[in-house]
């Protein structure tokens, strides 16, 4: 559930839903839906090294980060699902 949860293509639609494209400034005609979840990513790292790892996980728990986005088939593993949150 965890794998899935910190999945690229997870966090890439989870930060599609709280950054507006507006506030992504980008020479690119057509910015990269993995910009998205590089951003979320960037945002909770600043968030832990300023404010702390409760701070990190209360936003974590506040974004309700929940694997309903991603189907059960895809099983994607790697260095994230290593990762307790």
């Amino acid at each position: 559930k965890r794998s899935k949860i910190v999945s690229r293509k997870h966090l890439n639609l989870v930060g599609k839903k709280i950054i507006p494209t507006k506030q992504i400034k980008s020479r690119l005609k057509k910015i990269p839906i993995n910009i998205y979840g590089n951003t979320l990513e960037a945002l909770i790292g600043a968030i832990y090294i300023d404010k702390g790892l409760e701070e990190a996980r209360k936003f974590i728990k506040d974004l309700k980060l929940t694997p309903i986005t991603v189907t059960q088939s895809e099983g994607i593993r790697g260095i994230k699902s290593k990762i307790r949150v």
